[in-house]
């Protein structure tokens, strides 16, 4: 088993973004001893979690494959951008959230996978009050 890591920075910015803006992230694969990297692949990617079914969308995916002749060298800083969407925005409401991360994946020879996911928040939401029989409409801040 290998002690490699992944790490995802935003360069630029917090953790927080707005719709239409520009997400730019470095990524590399750390590790103690030299590992072949096979492959590696980047996401931008929502997903719901709460009460009923989970939902997953991909916004950006990249793949880079060594067999295809990519050229990975997962200890340099390797550089991702993409212009993030209008929807869905981030929210942590009480019956449903919706959450958004940034994914790297290394794929090691003898089959291991090395993943990070770097969270992030899309947009700004007002969760409603969590007390009482009316619960108004989320206030959308750009």
């Amino acid at each position: 088993m290998s002690d490699a890591r992944v790490a995802i920075e935003f360069p630029h910015h917090s953790d927080h973004f707005r719709p239409g803006e520009a997400l730019v992230g470095q990524y590399r694969l750390e590790r103690a001893r030299d590992e072949l990297v096979i492959a590696a692949e980047v996401s931008v990617l929502w997903r719901t979690s709460g009460k009923g079914d989970e939902d997953l969308g991909v916004h950006y995916f990249q793949r880079f494959d060594a067999a295809g002749g990519d050229a990975i060298d997962a200890g340099e800083p390797a550089r991702f951008e993409t212009m993030l969407p209008a929807s869905p925005l981030s929210y942590d409401g009480v019956i449903v959230k919706i959450g958004w991360c940034a994914r790297v994946r290394y794929f090691l020879a003898g089959g291991e996978q090395v993943t990070h996911d770097r969270h992030f928040y899309l947009g700004h939401v007002h969760a409603p009050p969590a007390t009482g029989s009316e619960v108004p409409a989320p206030t959308l801040v750009y």
